[in-house]
């Protein structure tokens, strides 16, 4: 009788430690699932940290491309207002020349008349 008592204090302890392994491995289970979620998810973190960067350098490179053709254009308008001066001066020469022409001219008409 007393083995039966120990056979059955030994199956009650063998249904507890089976009880006990499968918490653990639902247990393991999981925190398996968890560790993947956690990589997927750091994983998304992570692409996103890159595509922020890539968007940074590609607005810097825009800043910059913006900024040279600031300076391209402001050259430009540099290049314009000079050439309206010089252009303005030429055309002042040319009145002046003009001038000097008919005075000749009137000149001549006087000497030939």
């Amino acid at each position: 009788m007393e083995i039966a008592l120990d056979d059955q204090k030994l199956y009650e302890l063998q249904q507890i430690i089976e009880e006990e392994k499968n918490k653990l491995l639902r247990k393991h289970h999981e925190l398996q699932q968890k560790k993947e979620s956690n990589q997927y998810l750091e994983k998304i973190a992570d692409n996103y940290k890159q595509y922020t960067i890539k968007i940074k350098e590609q607005k810097e490179g825009q800043k910059q491309a913006f900024e040279k053709l600031l300076c391209y254009f402001q050259s430009i308008n540099k290049s314009l207002k000079q050439t309206d001066k010089i252009l303005e001066t030429a055309l002042a020469e040319e009145k002046d020349i003009e001038k000097k022409i008919r005075a000749l001219d009137a000149e001549i008409q006087e000497i030939i008349s």
